[in-house]
Parts: C-alpha cells; sequence; structure tokens
C-alpha cells in the first residue's frame, strides 16, 4: 500500500468520535466538557486519563501518552499508524486511494508474503499423511486446524523459497519476512522451517506476522520461531489473541498457556478466552495488553521446574500491571492440552474456577523444610514481597496479607509493615489508615527558574491554543526561536503557521503533525485545566509574553558579556548591550512604580 492522501486520512478522522471509540476500551466518565477513565497505558488508580470530544484529542496527565483517534488505535492494539488508518477505513467502509501505485509500502508486501506462506504451508498438510496423522494424534479435528490455519514444511532447503519465486516473491522480501535464511559462507538463501507443523501467528486485526514451527518427533530444538520483523514483535503479541480478545468472560478473565497446542486444544473444547506466550517471558507490553480488555488473568503453565520459573515471572509482570492473578495445578497431567483430553473440559473449567492466588500458589510449591524456621520464612517472604506489595487493590492486598501471616506464622504487624512501605515506594504515595494520598515531589536536579519557564511556556501554550486570534497577537511578538525546549518550538511552530490559514485550529490534524514529546506536550496543555475570565486572560497574556520577550534578552544579554569577555566588542554590539541593559532597568523602574 503507498501513501495514504491526507484527505483521506482526514475523511476518517471525521467519520469517528474519539469519546465512542475510546470507550469501547476504557470506561470514560463526563467532566465538565471532557471525559475521565484510567489510562489504558499504565497502571493507576486516580483518573488522569482525558478525552475531549470538542478537540478530538485524548492526554493522560499521569503518563503523558496524548494524540487523536488514530494514535489511540495504534497505541492500544500495538500496530502502526498506517494499520490504524486502515483497520478504521474498514470499518467504515471508506476506500483508501493510495496514490502513486508504484511506490509500494513494504509494511504492507510483508503482510502479503504471510498469507502466500500460509496458503504454502497448508497445501503441504494435505499433501503429507505423516503431518496429518501427528496432528490427529494430537487430537485436533480439521475444524480447528482450518480455524487455525496450521500447516505443514516437508524437509526441504528451498521448497518456500522456489514457490516464492514462481509467485514474484523475491528472496529479499522472504529474508525480511524471517521466512529464509541468507548462507553465511555463499550466494543464496535457504528455508528457515524444514519438516515441521507450522502455526501461523495472527496478529489484533487477523494479520498473519509470523510463524511457529514444531518438530513431529522428540528432536531439538522442539520449536523454532519467526525472528522478528517489520511487522512482527514476539514481546507485543499473544498466540490466539485476535480471537480471545472477543471472548473474555467477566468471571475467568483470560487464560494464560505456554505452548501453541495448548491454547489451540483449549479453543477446541470451547474456552476460546485462551492465549499462548510466543516462546519468551511474559513482557510489561503483553501485560498491559491484557490490561486493556481483563483485569482477570489465570496462569495454566506446566508445573515441571521450567513453567513453576515461567508462572513465578509471569506473576510479577502481570501483577506490576494491575492485573488480578490466579495459577491453575494440574495433577495427573503435564500440561492443559493433556489435562483437556483426560478429563475434559467441566473439569478443566472447574481448574480454572478453584485457581490459587499468587500466595497460596508460591507456598505451595515451597518445600516444607524452607519454611522450617524464622531465617527461611524470612528469606521466601523477601522474594514474594515485591510482588504482593504490586498489587494495588487495597483488599486484595490485604487479603494476601493475612494469608502470608497465618501460613507462615509470622506476625500480622510485620507483614504489614513491610508490604506497606514498599508499596508507598512502588506507587509514590503515602498509606494512612487505608486512605492513600499521592506525595508531592520535592524539586530535583532542577533550579526554581527552570520550572518557572516551563510553566511560563506552558501557560503560554495554552492561552496561544485557545483560539486563533490570541495566538495571532502572540506571533506578532514571540518566535519559536526564542525557546530553548524543542517540543514547545516544534508546536509554537505548528501554531503560528495555522496563523496563517483562514480556518481555525484543527487539533486532531496538529496531533498528526507531532511527534513523540511535542506531541504529548501538545495534547497536555490543550487538555489543561487552566481557566481564566476574560480580564486575567488578557492579562496573562500580557505578562507571559513580556516574560518570553525578556527570557529571550536575558539570553541576549549573557551571549555578548561572553563577547565582551572575549574582547569582541564593537560599536553595533555595544548599543545593543546598552539598550538591553536599559529595557530592564526601565522595567524595575516600572515595577517599583506600580506601573503594569
Amino acid at each position: 500500500m503507498g501513501l495514504i492522501p491526507q484527505d483521506k486520512i482526514l475523511h476518517i478522522k471525521e467519520a469517528f468520535d474519539i469519546v465512542d471509540v475510546i470507550s469501547e476500551h476504557v470506561h470514560l466518565k463526563k467532566s465538565g466538557q471532557n471525559f475521565k477513565g484510567l489510562c489504558p497505558f499504565h497502571n493507576e488508580k486516580t483518573s488522569s486519563f482525558v478525552v475531549s470530544p470538542v478537540k478530538q484529542i485524548y492526554h493522560c496527565f499521569g503518563c503523558g501518552e496524548g494524540g487523536n483517534v488514530l494514535h489511540f488505535i495504534s497505541k492500544i492494539e500495538n500496530i502502526s499508524f498506517i494499520e490504524a488508518v486502515k483497520y478504521l477505513a474498514e470499518k467504515k467502509g471508506i476506500t483508501l486511494d493510495t496514490g502513486d501505485t508504484a511506490k509500494k509500502d513494504e509494511y504492507e508486501e510483508l503482510f502479503k508474503v504471510n498469507e502466500l506462506a500460509v496458503k504454502y504451508f497448508r497445501q503441504k498438510l494435505k499433501e503429507s499423511k505423516t503431518a496429518q496423522d501427528y496432528l490427529s494424534k494430537r487430537n485436533l479435528n480439521p475444524e480447528t486446524l482450518e480455524k487455525f490455519a496450521i500447516g505443514f514444511v516437508p524437509e526441504e532447503w528451498d521448497g518456500l523459497l522456489n514457490f516464492g519465486r514462481k509467485n514474484n516473491i523475491s528472496p529479499e522480501l522472504l529474508e525480511k519476512a524471517g521466512l529464509i535464511i541468507k548462507r553465511d559462507k555463499k550466494d543464496g538463501h535457504y528455508d528457515r522451517f524444514r519438516n515441521r507443523i507450522i502455526f501461523p501467528i495472527v496478529s489484533s486485526f487477523g494479520r498473519y506476522v509470523a510463524f511457529g514451527a514444531r518438530v513431529l518427533d522428540n528432536s531439538l530444538p522442539k520449536y523454532i520461531n519467526s525472528p522478528e520483523t517489520q511487522v512482527y514483535s514476539k514481546g507485543k503479541n499473544l498466540y490466539g489473541w485476535n480471537i480471545a480478545k472477543t471472548n473474555i468472560p467477566e468471571e475467568l478473565g483470560v487464560v494464560i498457556v505456554e505452548g501453541y497446542l495448548d491454547c489451540i486444544t483449549c479453543h477446541q473444547y470451547g474456552i476460546t478466552n485462551t492465549v499462548a506466550t510466543l516462546g519468551t517471558s511474559l513482557t510489561k507490553a503483553q501485560a498491559l495488553l491484557l490490561k486493556r480488555y481483563t483485569d482477570k488473568v489465570v496462569i495454566a503453565y506446566d508445573l515441571d521446574a521450567a513453567g513453576i520459573n515461567a508462572s513465578l515471572r509471569g506473576i510479577a509482570v502481570l501483577v506490576e500491571a494491575g492485573l488480578d492473578v490466579k495459577v491453575v495445578v494440574f495433577s495427573g497431567s503435564k500440561d492443559p492440552d493433556e489435562y483437556l483430553n483426560k478429563e475434559g473440559k467441566v473439569a478443566f473449567v472447574e481448574k480454572l474456577r478453584s485457581a490459587k492466588s499468587i500466595v497460596d500458589f508460591w507456598l505451595d510449591i515451597v518445600k516444607p523444610e524452607n519454611l522450617a524456621d524464622l531465617k527461611g520464612k524470612l528469606k521466601l517472604f523477601s522474594q514474594m514481597l515485591p510482588v504482593v506489595a504490586a498489587v494495588s487493590d487495597d483488599v486484595k492486598r490485604e487479603e494476601y496479607r493475612k494469608i502470608i501471616s497465618a501460613r507462615m506464622n509470622l506476625p500480622e504487624r510485620l507483614i504489614r509493615e513491610q508490604i506497606e512501605s514498599y508499596y508507598e515506594k512502588l506507587y509514590n504515595v503515602t498509606v494512612d489508615k487505608k486512605k492513600e494520598t499521592a506525595k508531592k515531589p520535592g524539586v530535583t536536579g532542577r533550579d526554581a527558574k527552570d520550572l518557572r519557564t516551563e510553566r511560563m511556556e506552558k501557560q503560554l501554550l495554552v492561552l496561544s491554543l485557545s483560539d486563533i486570534e490570541t495566538a495571532k497577537r502572540v506571533k506578532s511578538f514571540v518566535f519559536p526561536s526564542d525557546f530553548d525546549d524543542e517540543a514547545v518550538k516544534k508546536i509554537f511552530e505548528l501554531i503560528f503557521g495555522y496563523c496563517e490559514k483562514e480556518n481555525g485550529f484543527d487539533y486532531s490534524a496538529m496531533a498528526d503533525e507531532l511527534e513523540g514529546e511535542a506531541r504529548k506536550l501538545f495534547t497536555e496543555v490543550n487538555l489543561d485545566k487552566v481557566e481564566y475570565s476574560e480580564e486575567s486572560r488578557i492579562k496573562a497574556e500580557k505578562d507571559l509574553i513580556k516574560a518570553v520577550k525578556n527570557s529571550r534578552l536575558e539570553k541576549r544579554l549573557k551571549e555578548i558579556d561572553v563577547e565582551i569577555k572575549k574582547g569582541n566588542v564593537d560599536k553595533e554590539l555595544y548599543n545593543e548591550y546598552m539598550s538591553i541593559q536599559r529595557h530592564f532597568k526601565g522595567s524595575k523602574t516600572e515595577k517599583q512604580q506600580g506601573v503594569k
């Protein structure tokens, strides 16, 4: 897909109300002209996420994320900006005219390559009785194989490579998709996957982004996976998520398993709220993705040594994301796949409902001799402390404290003090009789003048963005070069550019023209609560313009001082120096006389 014309992007944004779109992911409440809710991008207890239906932008005053509806979809679903545009266009049936068809988007091409690879793998499965027999022994039915597009690749070094050539797919593009590997010592490539069952990995929006591959016997490595590509990051994806995200029961949340076959078998038995990690420990990005859709997760890993360690690591990541975590313990089976095929769906669901709390699981897997003395108990508690203290729910944290105290026979006071102390440091709050108030951080590493300058610049941005006429007046006295902060400079350049246009501000379109810190600052000052009466607004405008001018002159004065010390003084520079000095002397006199 080529470049998308700006008028099409505008059309797409106009077709959606940002409040409606964000409400599908965040519970929003009316707050004056705006809406507020808990930020989906970081763990918080007090709503700091603000959405403006008037300006069609959002900003979180906790983590700083902000933008328009396209930025939100891109962030919440871990997809590119272009994919977000395409996704919303498809929802409204808007056709995207990509302009110059000769200029192809490599990002889109990689999706096409993956789709072609799926067709190849599916065809090879139909041709292989050995692969079909293996899958049959794993009790996977034809409907499940079709649903997950499971395939097979024979023992060939160039099967997919040749298939790509026949379909006009270059080796370079196949390599970028992670499907073939460049030879080290001579020219050419070879297929990455050989003689393996293939599990296509699908994005949130149903597009093939990568592949997992399993051997048919006990040879090693048992699994190999696609490398990271432009369209795939294993730490940001979950296997089966495209199906699970719309099938999450409120009482159970999402079930997390380790392997592809565990996940597929769960789905075949109707437990469609199941996802699998992708050959890696759970990541913060995966945990936050889950948190956007549910508050509850159940870990159902193998309970061998590796599975236990993975469960403990996963618990820590999930709890820090604000999720309520439980762990399933299987008896008589090594993993969900085996348990379901032995015991059936009813027994498995009962296991999910009776899953252990994180504290009970932790204590149950510890050998009794490790709790035989006080030293052993305190060592174990120190290991549990960071996880238990990260639980943001006060009631749940108190419940865990009581379990720890009772089961480990440790004083409740000691447990409470340790947990709450760690909790205070982690969330920067003060716990006082279960009421939490945010601490006011002191000025660290920055002097008061820097902070005053920052506040002044933000206030001037707020005023300038309030309406186009104010911006035009500010433009008459202030220049973008007056500001040292690059984000502030870029926003003022954008504001002053709009001053030359006939129409007023288009805040959503302006957000598209900014990136990174500049966009975060832009949405922040737009949704800031600073309010002025007409009289106070005019005064603030004059005072802020004057402050910026004075700041500019102070900076220039320092530059001239440096030149004077170097002996580089001419008449013109001397006159400029004296002019600035007279300006500040006059300002000081006016202030002493009370002149406004």
